[in-house]
């Protein structure tokens, strides 16, 4: 009994065998990263784009085809886990193989250190900065100049890539470290409805037991991303849903009704394919409505360490966009109100 035949398929960090959609974003990533395989520098990458659009599947993809080369190594780093310079160095220090002393060294030491230790071993790290805005909301871009001018610095090639949803990013960008991203700045568009229908078949053909998923089920699953910007996780997201109501009644088949109803908040609907995980949280915090004051206190106590004015430029995002609105208040001084629209 049951609809699933394996659920890895639907899971984010997958990476498919094809990737329907992104060919030549695909083929912009390979030939960027191309010249480490010949101990060359390759091209920095800055790749943007919404929620749910293939970014960091096409740059897994990419970097598991140059894996299998002795010389090359990826470094994966979750800016929202791992979000400051020495972070970063400390985890291509790990991952290179260099050893750091217990005692603190300056981030200008440790990334001398990881220099050395690459070209001795002649390796080319290529680091994977995903949601890069968490670095340079806290003001630790510094690490991008470290990446970005590696070769001129310390004689040793390292690759960066950038992976944002955020599409002011860029623009926070040192001058100097803007440059040397611009000739490889991919924008990932959103997927069109017959992509979506591509990529959710795959997936679906793999994750579900045979005549398992209905065509009615999969289209309804399709046409929710599609309404959402195009966005394939929303759309896998509910395969997934669909499939686990579908067992609940102890069915041997996906039916329509089985894809969970879209929620009647459209700020819910948005916040599934437009927001960053800070934002997430800010937004759950505001809940019925809050002062900015308490709204910081309650930021920090989450565990969003990015400072007052990171928190305001977020908020002023979401008031851009619409999730929120605000009231000026005079309580001690100027203050701000902010709820849910």
């Amino acid at each position: 009994m049951g609809v699933f035949r394996s659920l890895e398929a639907l899971e984010p960090e997958f990476v498919p065998e094809r990737l329907p959609g992104r060919e030549a974003e695909l083929s912009e990533i390979a030939a960027a990263l191309k010249p480490a395989l010949k101990g060359g520098q390759p091209q920095p990458l800055f790749i943007e784009g919404r929620t749910g659009v293939g970014k960091t599947c096409c740059v897994r993809y990419a970097c598991n085809s140059l894996a299998d080369e002795g010389n090359v190594r990826i470094v994966y780093v979750n800016c929202w886990q791992v979000y400051t310079r020495q972070g970063v160095l400390a985890e291509l220090a790990r991952q290179v193989g260099e050893a750091l002393p217990r005692r603190g060294l300056a981030g200008d030491e440790v990334f001398q250190r990881i220099a050395q230790a690459c070209k001795k071993e002649g390796v080319i790290p290529i680091v994977v900065l995903d949601e890069v805005d968490q670095l340079l909301a806290r003001g630790e871009g510094g690490v991008l100049y470290d990446f970005t001018r590696s070769r001129e610095l310390t004689g040793a090639a390292v690759g960066v890539v950038c992976i944002t949803n955020d599409h002011e990013a860029f623009s926070r960008l040192d001058e100097r470290v803007r440059a040397a991203f611009i000739a490889g700045r991919v924008e990932f568009k959103p997927y069109t409805p017959k992509q979506l229908r591509e990529i959710a078949r795959e997936r679906a053909t793999k994750a579900f037991k045979p005549n398992a998923m209905t065509d009615e089920a999969l289209g309804v699953c399709v046409a929710r991303g599609a309404r959402e910007g195009g966005d394939c996780r929303v759309t896998l997201n509910l395969l997934l849903a669909a499939g686990r109501r579908a067992e609940a009644r102890n069915a041997e088949r996906v039916e329509a009704e089985d894809v969970p109803r879209e929620a009647t908040n459209a700020s819910v609907e948005k916040k599934l394919s437009r927001l960053n995980q800070a934002e997430e949280t800010l937004l759950e915090l505001v809940g019925d409505g809050v002062l900015s004051g308490e709204l910081y206190a309650a930021a920090e106590k989450a565990g969003l360490n990015l400072g007052e004015r990171s928190i305001r430029t977020y908020l002023d995002r979401l008031v851009k966009n619409g999730f929120l609105e605000f009231e000026e208040r005079a309580d001690k001084g100027r203050t701000r109100f902010y709820k849910r629209t």
